[in-house]
């Protein structure tokens, strides 16, 4: 079986939800609070997955909006989510935004490390 690069981030990100829940137990932290940190990292790279496919078709027009606009939605979805957690409980924020930012920054890592989306 070949090794493709587009598949590693889905499985990385994937991998990291369980793995953020477990290490927020060792540390005494809502390990619910932060498997949802570590999912919105998915979900903000599905978003700009899919705006990326709806930018590829079309004019330089539609490119461009669907870049700036996918870009806006993106950390508006994420940063409403970080407030609902934070509002929800804010004893446990903690959890879902350090897990957010490590699943975040490890995302970044492997994108640019492997050159895929």
């Amino acid at each position: 079986m070949a090794f493709r690069r587009e598949r590693v981030v889905p499985v990385v990100l994937a991998g990291a939800v369980p793995l953020a829940a477990l290490v927020a137990l060792a540390f005494g932290h809502s390990a619910l609070l932060a498997a949802a940190g570590a999912a919105l990292v998915i979900v903000y790279w599905l978003l700009q997955v899919w705006f990326e496919r709806i930018g590829m078709k079309g004019s330089i027009a539609r490119m461009a909006a669907a870049a700036i606009g996918g870009v806006a939605l993106r950390y508006i979805v994420v940063v409403a989510a970080l407030v609902a957690i934070a509002l929800a409980d804010r004893a446990h924020f903690l959890a879902a935004a350090a897990s957010f930012l490590l699943v975040f920054t490890l995302y970044y890592v492997i994108k640019f490390a492997l050159n895929v989306r």
